[in-house]
């Protein structure tokens, strides 16, 4: 919200000092940062953000707790060179979770997905997520892979006027998301899936 709302104030290091001082003054807070490698200067600048210089020194002096994620890929290449954004944190290792367990999580989405993107997603598209995520986005873990790939997924089929997403649809989007040429999920790795589901 703040970098949305950066756009439009020219007086953001206010609003954020503000913001900051409501959570200190809350007392019953915490804060929840998702993708923290964005608020490192070095990566703020490759994407476009310019609240990362501001926002930073109050994340390190904070006086109430905070969480954040990060992928792995990007913590060993930005946490690393910031010896004091590492020693302000606890590292928790989170371990992937099962393709089953994923497939459930991308479940849950289908609802609102398919009225946001105005699309009907099969059941293929599902597997074809969570199969496919696991095994070409190894620089993130499921869940979270397979989610990203469906949204994406979703959102090339809006704009490309697509009403029903199917899992060929899902191995198109990777590949150009890629620059590679990826197959489709068989149905033997669909069934082995489903099968696995079944028995959970």
């Amino acid at each position: 919200g703040l970098i949305a709302y950066s756009s439009k104030e020219k007086n953001i290091e206010s609003l954020i000092e503000k913001s900051m001082k409501e959570l200190e003054n809350a007392g019953d807070v915490i804060l929840f940062i998702d993708e923290m490698q964005e608020l490192i200067p070095s990566k703020a600048g490759e994407s476009g953000h310019s609240l990362a210089g501001i926002l930073l020194p109050y994340i390190l002096n904070s006086s109430f707790p905070i969480v954040g994620t990060v992928n792995y890929s990007d913590y060993k290449k930005y946490f690393y060179t910031s010896e004091s954004l590492r020693q302000s944190f606890t590292n928790v290792e989170v371990q992937e979770i099962s393709a089953v367990d994923a497939l459930q999580i991308l479940e849950t989405k289908i609802n609102i997905l398919e009225k946001n993107f105005k699309i009907y997603i099969t059941f293929s598209a599902l597997i074809s997520s969570v199969e496919l995520a696991q095994r070409y986005s190894r620089e993130r873990k499921l869940p979270s892979s397979a989610v990203r790939l469906l949204e994406s997924a979703c959102a090339w089929a809006q704009t490309s006027g697509v009403t029903l997403l199917t899992g060929e649809h899902i191995s198109k989007v990777l590949s150009n998301q890629k620059g590679i040429s990826i197959g489709s999920v068989n149905a033997q790795e669909s069934t082995k899936l489903i099968d696995r589901k079944s028995v959970v």
